[in-house]
């Protein structure tokens, strides 16, 4: 039988482990420098781009509003008086009427310049719904006006649909 001594221990393996204990602390240290750049990088560069900035105070902000004067309309005592004193006549016959479309004058008339046509809408507004279209060079009657002559209410001559459209999209005939 052999039996195996233990080898007695050399400088060399003292130096071995000595090596790798500083191995090991180089990696740690090595290790906390990038965990520590990654930190200061999300703590000073990403954190303050996350919330929003503070709403700047203007002189206006301290202001209170100032009240409104209320208006009280009130009615001449002859148009009160005058209304008190109308007698309405009830028919005996309950017919329903038919509402009747107002006739509207034409104005002027033109065509449309846009190349790919237009969208009637029911309101002078971009938001309101759309209720026909008109196409290029169409031939058109403008009724109405808005007031600020942004807006023009057209029929068209051919199918007679009627809606808004905005006016720099007509040539003046």
């Amino acid at each position: 039988m052999t039996t195996t001594r233990a080898r007695p221990k050399t400088r060399q393996d003292s130096l071995r482990v000595w090596h790798i204990a500083q191995s090991a602390m180089g990696v740690l240290f090595y290790l906390g420098i990038v965990v520590a750049a990654v930190y200061g990088t999300w703590h000073y560069i990403i954190v303050p781009y996350r919330t929003l900035p503070t709403r700047p105070k203007y002189a206006e902000d301290f202001k209170k509003p100032a009240k409104k004067p209320q208006v009280v309309f009130t009615a001449p005592k002859e148009q009160i008086a005058q209304a008190q004193n109308v007698q309405y006549k009830r028919s005996s016959k309950l017919s329903a009427k038919k509402p009747t479309k107002t006739v509207l004058e034409t104005k002027y008339k033109g065509t449309v310049n846009s190349g790919i046509g237009l969208v009637l809408r029911s309101e002078p507004n971009q938001a309101s719904s759309k209720i026909g279209g008109a196409d290029y060079n169409a031939a058109v009657s403008v009724l109405k006006e808005s007031p600020d002559r942004e807006w023009v209410y057209i029929r068209q001559e051919d199918t007679h649909e009627e809606g808004w459209v905005r006016s720099g999209n007509l040539n003046r005939n």
